[in-house]
């Protein structure tokens, strides 16, 4: 097992939709209204995903 971490960018709406389980465990807004949601901030170019 590696204590290694690693931390990116996630880029494009593909990517940030990754975290949508982890997203799900704290919210009840379907997939479907997340995506909107993240879509017109990613389109707004003013949101980064830091993931871990």
């Amino acid at each position: 097992m590696s204590d290694e971490v690693i931390i990116r960018e996630l880029a494009g709406l593909d990517q940030m939709m990754t975290i949508f389980p982890l997203y799900s465990q704290v919210s009840r807004l379907s997939e479907a209204v997340v995506c909107q949601r993240l879509s017109a901030m990613f389109a707004q170019n003013n949101y980064r995903c830091i993931a871990a």
